[in-house]
């Protein structure tokens, strides 16, 4: 699962019930406060944890029912928002994850510092090996060029192939709406089903996709 909670987003039932309804063996967390680090000590199954709190959009975490390998915190953009590398260890058999946050790029420079991140985490998705996962909210869109440069340099592929509009950020009101929260995987992950839940009270939608080894 990867979910943006919207750092100032209060509610944190909607979240938690649906994630006690749709276990995950990983959960990638964006924009994770204090106030959410709280209310997440509550989710049961996770004992594995790391959660990099800040008070504005920048948080991020992730929370695991399997044992995790070394956890980096990564800086790719040079600019202070922090990214998450690390591996998930399922029945002793690596599987690397990256769990990213870029920049909303409404301005050329903000433009610039999502793109650095992503070339820099295609750069260490790529140096690495064995089967890999990059989740996340890239504030990009699937049809934008930057999306297919950054699966063609990390030798990813989208988990989605939903062929009908489905938004993941500001899905209720369709003038706006996009889906620029993703899972992403190496070729050798198999992709078994991905779907975007429900309404959490956040302005993004989580996104649960299940993968298998293979």
């Amino acid at each position: 699962v990867t979910a943006n909670l919207q750092y100032s987003n209060h509610d944190t039932d909607p979240f938690l019930d649906w994630l006690a309804r749709n276990p995950a063996d990983l959960v990638v967390l964006q924009e994770v406060t204090g106030s959410w680090a709280g209310a997440l000590s509550h989710a049961s199954g996770y004992p594995q944890r790391k959660l990099l709190v800040r008070e504005d959009a920048y948080g991020i975490g992730v929370m695991s029912r399997w044992p995790l390998g070394s956890i980096e915190r990564r800086d790719f953009a040079g600019d202070g928002r922090p990214s998450l590398s690390g591996d998930l260890l399922i029945e002793g058999r690596p599987v690397r994850f990256l769990a990213l946050h870029t920049r909303w790029p409404i301005l050329p420079r903000l433009a610039g510092s999502r793109d650095r991140s992503l070339d820099a985490a295609a750069e260490l998705v790529r140096a690495g090996d064995g089967p890999a996962a990059v989740l996340g909210d890239l504030n990009l869109t699937a049809y934008s060029p930057v999306f297919a440069r950054f699966l063609d340099s990390a030798g990813l592929r989208d988990a989605s192939d939903e062929p009908r509009w489905s938004p993941t950020w500001m899905a209720g009101f369709w003038p706006l709406a996009l889906r620029i929260d993703h899972v992403l995987v190496s070729p050798d992950l198999c992709v078994d089903h991905v779907e975007i839940g429900p309404s959490i009270g956040s302005d993004h939608r989580p996104v649960m996709a299940r993968l298998r080894l293979d």
